[in-house]
Formats: structure tokens, sequence, C-alpha cells
């Protein structure tokens, strides 16, 4: 999954999910609108830990910046439909110079 944090340039204005570190092993995305509780493309996320499914995290600050790879992630609790919230925990804790990158663009 490749994440783009602050969505203020360049993205379409219906594109604003709410995507932001909330500690350094957890971190809070949004899917696609598209993706709900009862269709293909939300199950995938929702059902990872048993449909053979896997997720690897890439999150950048904006546009300008370079991804940085934070690795496998694993589903932790999800909320909503359309987009669905979910939690996800990482694998590797992030390093705290990333985690405060990440999680100060919350409501960017």
């Amino acid at each position: 999954m490749f994440v783009t944090l602050d969505k203020r340039e360049g993205f379409a204005d219906r594109v604003q999910y709410h995507d932001y570190a909330i500690s350094p092993e957890r971190f809070h995305w949004q899917t696609q609108n598209m993706a709900g509780a009862n269709n293909s493309t939300g199950r995938r996320y929702l059902d990872s830990g048993e449909n053979g499914w896997g997720f690897q995290l890439f999150v950048r600050e904006d546009a300008e910046h370079a991804f940085v790879a934070l690795g496998p992630v694993k589903l932790e609790s999800h909320e909503g439909d359309r987009p669905i919230s979910i939690v996800w925990r990482l694998k590797h804790a992030m390093p705290i110079e990333i985690f405060r990158r990440f999680s100060v663009l919350r409501s960017a």
C-alpha cells in the first residue's frame, strides 16, 4: 500500500482519506471509497489474516517526498464502511523520527 499523507496538493477533492501514524507500531489508514465491508475490495483487507493476502506499507508526507518502506502490516481493527478505517499493526516499529513525521500530518 502506497500512502501519501498530505493530499492537499495534486489530489482530487474526493481523495481526502485520513491516514496517519498512531504510534510507532500502529498506523491508521482509510480504504478507497469503493471498498465496503461487504464487497470483495473491502474483504481483501478485512479477511487478510485468513485469505492469503499480505500487505506492505509505504508512506510519504507529500508528492515531493520519497516513500518510506514501513514493512509488513497486520490488521488490528476496523470500523466504518466506504471508506473503511483500518488500524494496521506494523511488524517492525517505525523509528521515532519517522513516527513524528507521519503523526503530525493528521489534520493535513
